[in-house]
């Protein structure tokens, strides 16, 4: 029987509509239907209703969900149990931003205390997936995953600030004003679209104008992009920290407007490794620290 149809079944099933589960899944419709169509010609029955473009469970679907989801929380664990069971490293996989940023410290960390890891990057949106298929023991990302087959963790919280490049000299002169810069320049988005929706609409409550969007996938792009001199980007404070200190870009104010929040959530399987279990617990501690540091 074919997991990932069987983890699309559970998550339609939960989500109460083909579309939905597409989104959560990060697959197409299409594919998602394709699907659960193979998993119920495996099977020899309907697992779902299906009425225009509103689908809920059949009774068949009802009676075969807590099995598909005891299933796969046993896949999970039998593929954690094997790891553990070769001496495989505790299996990470994390966002660019989180990797580069957050994660050196706490591998460190949990080398020096006997530990062995291996981290795999990801955009955000599929480090998920990583953790439910046992490909990674836990993940770290900036967003909290929707399904509820997985554990999310909130560890920290960043600012995000409106940056633009700077040559590092004059830094008392006047800062720039946001609304001409927004009126001229492209801004570079990043990651989820969600982040950039609650930007927009904070921009719009004080009547700032809309920039043009410039979509990249990873916070590090985006930044390169905006400090190269080729337009403006909202980004987590910690990752241009060093280059506001040392003048090499400058933090535009924005009076009146609420920037959302940059969040790093970690990720566990409903039942997870030992080993990842202690692995999110140090984070979350390390963390904790770094938050009431700042």
């Amino acid at each position: 029987m074919d997991s990932a149809a069987l983890r699309t079944f559970v998550v339609a099933a939960r989500a109460g509509s083909f579309r939905r589960a597409a989104a959560l899944r990060y697959l197409s419709q299409a594919t998602v239907t394709q699907q659960i169509q193979r998993l119920e010609a495996e099977l020899g029955v309907l697992l779902f209703d299906r009425s225009g473009r509103s689908v809920r469970l059949s009774a068949a679907g009802e009676r075969f969900l807590p099995r598909a989801e005891r299933v796969l929380r046993e896949l999970a664990q039998a593929g954690a149990d094997l790891a553990l069971g070769r001496g495989a490293p505790l299996r990470i996989a994390a966002a660019p931003h989180i990797a580069r940023v957050f994660l050196p410290p706490l591998l460190s960390r949990a080398r020096s205390l006997g530990g062995e890891w291996s981290l795999a990057v990801f955009p955000s949106t599929e480090v998920p997936d990583a953790v439910r298929s046992g490909a990674a023991d836990i993940g770290f990302a900036r967003f909290r995953p929707l399904p509820q087959d997985l554990q999310a963790r909130f560890l920290y919280e960043d600012d995000l600030v409106l940056v633009v490049a700077h040559d590092g000299l004059d830094l008392d002169r006047e800062p720039p004003d946001a609304e001409d810069l927004l009126q001229r320049l492209p801004l570079f988005t990043y990651g989820p679209g969600a982040t950039w929706v609650a930007v927009e609409e904070s921009l719009r409550r004080v009547q700032l104008p809309l920039p043009r969007p410039m979509h990249v996938e990873q916070v590090d792009i985006a930044k390169q992009f905006a400090l190269g001199g080729f337009g403006l980007a909202i980004l987590p404070r910690a990752a241009v920290r060093a280059e506001l200190a040392y003048g090499s870009a400058l933090a535009v104010p924005l009076p009146g407007v609420v920037l959302p929040k940059d969040g790093v959530y970690a990720m566990l399987p409903l039942e997870p490794a030992p080993a990842a279990q202690a692995f999110a617990a140090d984070a979350a501690a390390w963390l904790g620290r770094r938050a009431t540091e700042r």
